[in-house]
């Protein structure tokens, strides 16, 4: 049976019912109840697409851009043909598209090639020069101001594996568990001294840099001593010191670490500073139990009303109370900085120090 479109005039001896929908509205021939749809896209010249509804089947043909879809309204050809005249359609698909059945693989190979390659995308290079270059440096003055501190910024934008870290949300703090540390801070890459008479950011031979310390670790905590003899940092969790006479930067406290999700440590005089440590002992983190222990209770009978936000990340249960507890709980040491190797004298039990 041949039926002919009244939009486009095409005609086809495999079509049992065809359907135009445009602006002239929809036009069909009597026939069986189709079982295979095929879609021409408005505007395209390239894809064509049966469906079989019994068997879930999908194929793609290339073909040509009809004349109706050629028009400037948009408009979609919708051909219903039987299951057995799909080779039939295929062939013509094939013949009006390319000439060769090899058309359509070079299309498909054409349309890989267009895809981004995984990961992430780079912007151009000038882009990432004015994005990745480096900030200008944080300046601190020595406390009788003859020596500037110059502090390495890392570039403006984190990371993604600083960004990814895993964090714990308790009670309004954002913990680094890893590093006993609040997690996504601040930090600096590196640091130099230079005479306070010079103009900075200054020259490299006219730096001297603080060395000594694992190369590439992020900087926190950066202070000088009360009589600028020292400076004190952190690498996260382990504190070091540095002679400024010489810039070279030595471990403190032994294999002990600082606890800083609330406090680090603090220069008593020009020697001695009083530092929150991890506590000894203090085994592992407290594990979620596998079965709740009661029901979570949620209490609003005050039963006021607020325009106001919440808290955010409150303690929902009792586990987060605990890891709250465990990793905000630190020992207070007394150091006297000028001891090479100790591990300070414990002058505090074990408790939550905020301030």
């Amino acid at each position: 049976m041949h039926t002919a479109c009244k939009l486009c005039g095409r005609l086809s001896a495999a079509v049992t019912k065809m359907k135009c929908i445009g602006s002239n509205g929809m036009y069909s021939s009597s026939g069986p109840r189709p079982v295979t749809s095929l879609s021409f896209r408005p505007h395209s010249s390239r894809v064509l697409q049966p469906q079989t509804a019994g068997h879930k089947q999908k194929r793609v043909f290339p073909c040509v851009r009809s004349d109706a879809l050629a028009m400037g309204r948009r408009q979609v050809l919708l051909v219903m043909a039987s299951t057995a005249s799909q080779q039939q359609l295929a062939g013509l698909a094939t013949a009006a598209g390319n000439g060769t059945a090899a058309g359509a693989p070079q299309n498909a190979a054409a349309a890989a090639a267009a895809q981004p390659a995984a990961g992430y995308k780079q912007p151009p290079k000038e882009i990432l020069d004015i994005v990745d270059a480096p900030p200008q440096p944080g300046l601190t003055f020595s406390p009788d101001r003859t020596k500037i501190l110059q502090l390495s910024r890392p570039p403006s934008l984190p990371p993604i594996f600083d960004i990814s870290r895993p964090e714990l949300k308790l009670a309004g703090v954002r913990i680094d568990a890893e590093q006993w540390s609040p997690s996504r801070m601040g930090y600096y890459m590196g640091l130099s001294m230079v005479p306070s008479d010079v103009l900075v950011p200054a020259a490299p031979e006219a730096m001297m840099e603080i060395s000594g310390h694992p190369e590439g670790a992020w900087l926190n905590y950066v202070t000088w001593s009360p009589d600028g003899s020292f400076i004190a940092f952190t690498t996260r969790s382990p504190a070091w010191l540095a002679d400024t006479a010489t810039g070279k930067a030595r471990p403190l406290l032994g294999p002990r670490r600082l606890n800083t999700v609330f406090h680090s440590y603090t220069w008593i005089d020009d020697n001695t500073l009083v530092a929150a440590t991890v506590p000894a002992g203090c085994g592992e983190a407290p594990r979620r139990p596998p079965v709740p222990a009661g029901p979570r209770i949620q209490d609003n009978s005050s039963g006021k009303k607020s325009q106001n936000r919440t808290w955010t990340d409150l303690l929902r249960d009792d586990h987060d109370a605990e890891l709250f507890e465990y990793y905000g709980t630190s020992e207070l040491v007394l150091l006297d900085v000028r001891q090479q190797g100790s591990e300070g004298e414990v002058i505090a039990p074990p408790r939550m120090y905020t301030e």
